[in-house]
């Protein structure tokens, strides 16, 4: 299965179109130190080229699932659970519309395996993640990033 990240693809895009400018623009006005006009382009060159790496990595992830593994393949590396250590699953929707799913290991301590945005299931793949059990909100809380609100009620003293 195909997997995509459109924050990801979004900025990778954005990182080598604004860097690859910014380069030629730097290229064509004459500047009074050429050391430094060498290191910015060096600089944006290498923002640049993080940007396509970044799109070619959300391209290429794939979703491979065996007998008895799950694996995340992308660029950067790969990450595999094994389906004895899986405790289960818990699908969620981002406010953009994107499906993902939060697989929840066994062991204690260990960040779930999330699969954002997968393109193109098949039977097969339904057929993988239905067997699992689904996993309620409250059932082995997954660290989150980001702040969240604290649901304490404020009052203020007399």
């Amino acid at each position: 299965m195909r997997v995509a990240g459109r924050l990801w693809i979004r900025l990778g895009v954005w990182m080598t179109v604004f860097a690859g400018a910014a380069a030629y623009l730097v290229t064509t006005v004459p500047s009074p130190d050429p050391q430094e006009t060498t290191l910015v382009i060096a600089g944006l060159i290498a923002v640049a080229s993080a940007g396509a790496l970044i799109v070619i990595s959300v391209v290429a992830a794939r979703v491979v699932l065996g007998v008895e593994e799950l694996r995340l393949r992308c660029l950067p590396g790969s990450q595999v659970i094994q389906r004895s250590d899986i405790l289960g699953i818990r699908r969620h929707t981002s406010r953009a519309g994107l499906r993902m799913l939060e697989v929840v290991s066994r062991a204690s301590g260990v960040k779930p395996l999330v699969i954002a945005g997968v393109l193109g299931e098949d039977d097969a793949f339904r057929l993988w993640f239905d067997s699992l059990p689904r996993l309620a909100e409250d059932q082995a809380p997954a660290p989150r990033l980001g702040i969240q609100a604290a649901r304490t009620k404020l009052s203020v003293p007399p």
